[in-house]
C-alpha cells in the first residue's frame, strides 16, 4: 500500500488503484476513498475530516496515539445537508471524522494501533538565537507552548499564545533573517500569517496572503539563498508554487512545473550545499527524485534511487556537518537508516538502529549546537526521546519531559 500524506493545513486526498493509507495530518481534511481497499489513519491533533466513500468491511478506519475504543463517540449526523456517521476520536474536543453516506461500521472496520511512519519530523529552529534547535508544542485546546532546549534538557518551556482552533501551524524558518525562528500558520478560510520571534516574543503577527483552500503549505526553507526563508505551496492539482519571502511580504510568487498528482511533495533541503533549498518528490512507485533549485528555477532534475514502499522519508536536514542534507529513513518495522548526500548522489547508506514500530520521528534540529542534526522520538504512549547524531551514530539517547497526551509536536 501506498502512503498519501497531507499537511499541517487543511488538505484534500483521494486514494488510488491497490489501495493506500491515507493519512490527512493535522488540519481539517477532505479524505476520498479509492477504487480498493484504504487505510484512514488518525492521530491526535488531526482535526476534523470527512471522509467520502467509505465502504464497510471494505476500508478501514485507524486510530494511533494512544487513542482507544473508549475515547471513540459515535453520533449520526447531517453535515452539509449530507446523513452519515461522525466519531469523535479525542475527548474534550471536536476532533473527529465524518464518514458521509454511511450508517453504521462493520465489525473488524477500525483498527487501535501505532501508526506507521508516515509524516517528516517537524524542522526545530532556534527561536532565542543561542544557536540550539528548540521545540515547538501545540495543545489540544490550540495553546502553542516553546521548549528553548539544550540537547533533552529543557530550559524555559512558555506558552506563546492561544490562535484558536480555526489556525494550524503550517512551518517554521527564518523569514526576516535575524537568525531566530518564526512561525506560519494556516487559517481554515486559506489565509496564511507569520508570526515573527524573538525568543518566545511574537514582534509581529502579520497576514502574508491568502492562496486559496486548494493551496496547501508544503515546504518552508531558503530557496534563493537570500538567508530568509519561503514557502513552498501544492495544489489540490498538482500544481507547485513558490512565494519568496522578505519577513511577511512575498517579494515573488512563481508558478513551477506540475509534476502530477502521482508525484508527492516528500520533502525540501539543501542537499548540494549551494544554500539554496532543493525539492524531493516520492512517485506512487516509491522512486525518490530530486530537483536541484536555483530560486523558482529547477537548474537539474534526478532520481536518486528507490527504497521501496516500506521505507519513508521522515527526515532532511544535515547530519554530519558537511553543510549539505542528508535524509532519514523509517521502515514499517521501525528501522532507521540514514542516507548521506552530495546532491543527487548517496554517498552513504547506514541502518543506524531499530527502535520498534511505536516510535516516530517528531522533530529533527540540532540541539546540541555542534552543526548535526539530532533526533526527537515520540512514543505512543507519549514518552520523548532525544539521539544525540554524529552522522549516522547515536552519541547519546537521553528522555525528554513527557508534557502529557494533550500536547503534540508542531
Amino acid at each position: 500500500m501506498a502512503f498519501i500524506v497531507g499537511t499541517a493545513g487543511r488538505d484534500s486526498l483521494a486514494g488510488h488503484a491497490g489501495g493506500d493509507w491515507i493519512f490527512g495530518g493535522s488540519g481539517d481534511d477532505f479524505e476520498i476513498s479509492g477504487p480498493d481497499a484504504d487505510v484512514f489513519a488518525f492521530e491526535r491533533g488531526d482535526g476534523q475530516n470527512w471522509i467520502q466513500g467509505f465502504t464497510p468491511s471494505t476500508d478501514k478506519l485507524q486510530f494511533g496515539d494512544g487513542i482507544t475504543p473508549r475515547n471513540l463517540t459515535f453520533t449520526p449526523a447531517t453535515v452539509e445537508g449530507v446523513n452519515g456517521l461522525a466519531i469523535f476520536y479525542n475527548p474534550g474536543t471536536f476532533e473527529s471524522v465524518f464518514l458521509a453516506g454511511v450508517a453504521a461500521l462493520q465489525p473488524g472496520d477500525i483498527l487501535h494501533q501505532a501508526l506507521p511512519p508516515a509524516y517528516l519530523g517537524r524542522t526545530a529552529v532556534d527561536y532565542n538565537g543561542d544557536k540550539l534547535a528548540d521545540l515547538l508544542w501545540r495543545n489540544n485546546d490550540g495553546s502553542i507552548a516553546q521548549w528553548q532546549m539544550n540537547g533533552p534538557n529543557i530550559l524555559a518551556g512558555p506558552i506563546l499564545a492561544n490562535p484558536g482552533p480555526i489556525w494550524s501551524v503550517v512551518g517554521t524558518g527564518d523569514f526576516d533573517g535575524n537568525a531566530r525562528g518564526d512561525i506560519l500558520l494556516r487559517n481554515q478560510d486559506g489565509a496564511i500569517a507569520l508570526w515573527q520571534m524573538d525568543g518566545a516574543t511574537i514582534t509581529a503577527g502579520t497576514t502574508v496572503g491568502n492562496p486559496g483552500t486548494a493551496w496547501t503549505v508544503q515546504g518552508v526553507n531558503d530557496f534563493d539563498g537570500d538567508g530568509k526563508s519561503d514557502i513552498l505551496l501544492r495544489n489540490a492539482d498538482g500544481g507547485v508554487a513558490l512565494w519568496q519571502m522578505n519577513g511577511a511580504t512575498i517579494t515573488a510568487a512563481n508558478d513551477l512545473p506540475n509534476p502530477g498528482n502521482q508525484w508527492s511533495l516528500a520533502g525540501t533541503g539543501d542537499l548540494d550545499g549551494d544554500k539554496r533549498t532543493d525539492v524531493l518528490w516520492r512517485g506512487t512507485d516509491g522512486s525518490v527524485v530530486i530537483w536541484q533549485m536555483n530560486g523558482p528555477n529547477i537548474a537539474s532534475s534526478a532520481t536518486i534511487a528507490n527504497p521501496g514502499l516500506a521505507w519513508t522519508l521522515v527526515g532532511v536536514a544535515d547530519f554530519d556537518a558537511d553543510s549539505k542534507s542528508d535524509l532519514l529513513w523509517q521502515n514499517d518495522d521501525g528501522s532507521v537508516a540514514l542516507w548521506q548526500m552530495n546532491g543527487a548522489t548517496i554517498a552513504a547508506s547506514t541502518v543506524i538502529a531499530n527502535p520498534g514500530p511505536s516510535w516516530t520521528v517528531r522533530a529533527i534540529g540540532d540541539l546540541t549546537g555542534d552543526g548535526r542534526a539530532d533526533i526527537v522520538w515520540r512514543n505512543a504512549d507519549r514518552s520523548v526521546v532525544e539521539w544525540t547524531m554524529n552522522g549516522p551514530t547515536i552519541v547519546s539517547s537521553a528522555p525528554i519531559v513527557n508534557p502529557g497526551p494533550d500536547w503534540w509536536l508542531t
